[in-house]
Order: C-alpha cells, then structure tokens, then sequence
C-alpha cells in the first residue's frame, strides 16, 4: 500500500541524486511511497511506472538502472523475486509503528539505514481505494482517542460544516449555533478558541457555554455617556 512520507531539503543537494536525470530523481521520491516502512520495494518496473510516473514517456527498467548505478537504490532476490532497497531510507522516514512486508536481507540493513533486530515481515495487500493518510503513522494513541470520541459524540454520518481541529459540527448544529449567536462569528471563536477546547473532556458542551458567554458579552448594550457639560457653562468658559 502507498503511503504518505516525508521529503527532506537536503534531497535536493545530494550529488547522487543532482546527478540523476530529471525522471529519475522524480521516481526516487516517488519509491519512497511504494516502498515499506525499512524501504524495500518489489522491482516492477512497468508497476512502478504505472503508479509514479503514468502519463511520462519513460523507460522504468532504464531509470531503475540509473538509479542503481548511481547507487540511490540496490537490487537484490528472494524466493525468485526481484526487490530494490532504498539507500538510507530508514534515516529519513520514521513511522510510529513501522510495518514491513518484504524480506530484507541483513547485509542490506545498514545500507537502508536499519540498526537493532530484524522485524517479521507483515503482509499487507496494495490496495489504490484505501490510501492511507499520513496521520496513520504518525498520530498518537491520545490523538486516536481523541479523534475517536469526537466521532461517536457528533456521529458517523453527516456532512461537517466546521472542521477545524478537534472541532467537529454537523450541519445542522452549526446552523443552529449560527442563528443562536448572531453578535459573534461562531467559526471565529471555535478557531481562536481551539487550543482550550482541545484539552475538555466534553469540547461540545464547553463550546456551547463559551460561545453563548461570548454572545452575551457582545449583546451587551453600550453604557450611556456621561452627560457633557451644560451650554451656559462652557459659554461662560468663553469669557
């Protein structure tokens, strides 16, 4: 499965890789992405076209040679099948929960940037309807459960008029917040109040009460001001 990874500024100045054609520095960042989390990726070259570079009039086998001549991937074999290894792959990607599912050869490890014991590969089906965001590999579990709860207090369904953060509204709650609050931006004071709202336990029940303090806050009508002093007062001043 493709997934979402990170791309480094100092890519760009790597003389292997400034030294590589243009297709071929844009399908090793496109490897990346079909690559597992130690950096192995099964060597299809028509595949790989097809996922990275599909309306480009390029050679896959040709630029996967660049590459490996240039020493940016390394081809190697396992139960009759040809993979690629990503040099130094490990040193610039960092899941939260790596997942492996290709076989690594151990003389290959530090060469994608692997130390410690190696893992089991986990086998995990390509599958292009469920691309997997980026936040599946980096999110805490707090987050998770945070994410969680807001999912079930608001329900699964529905279009979201306001998503911002830890702050989600249907529809229909939006609305009636909108018409409820017509002194203040509701959008306005859930974003500028989304830090505070994100350590509530209940952030809907807190929102409700801040925005309506917030209304009455603004209902407010103006104190009168103080009466001026009288005409034949600053007349006389004249004088």
């Amino acid at each position: 499965m493709p997934r979402i990874r990170s791309v480094y500024p100092e890519l760009f100045t790597d003389e292997a890789f400034m030294a590589s054609s243009w297709p071929a520095r844009m399908l090793t960042i496109g490897l990346w992405t079909q690559a597992d989390d130690q950096g192995v990726f099964e060597w299809k070259p028509l595949t790989l076209k097809a996922r990275i570079l599909p309306v480009d009039a390029v050679d896959p086998v040709a630029l996967l040679e660049e590459l490996s001549a240039a020493n940016i991937i390394r081809r190697f074999e396992h139960d009759g099948k040809l993979f690629g290894a990503i040099r130094n792959f490990c040193k610039f990607q960092h899941p939260q929960k790596p997942k492996t599912r290709h076989f690594l050869p151990d003389e290959l490890r530090s060469y994608v940037g692997l130390s410690g014991t190696p893992t089991v590969p986990v086998r995990e089906e390509y599958d292009t309807a469920t691309v997997k965001s980026s936040l599946m590999d980096t999110e805490t579990d707090k987050e998770k459960e945070k994410k969680d709860n807001n999912t079930a207090l608001n329900g699964k369904n529905g279009v979201y008029a306001f998503q911002h953060g830890c702050v989600k509204l249907t529809s229909e709650h939006f609305e009636k917040w909108r018409r409820a609050f017509p002194h203040i931006s509701v959008t306005g004071e859930l974003i500028a109040a989304e830090p505070w709202l994100a350590k509530q336990t209940s952030w809907f029940n807190a929102a409700a009460g801040m925005l309506a303090k917030r209304e009455r806050e603004a209902a407010k009508p103006e104190p009168p001001k103080p009466p001026g002093p009288p005409r034949g007062a600053m007349l006389g001043n004249r004088r």
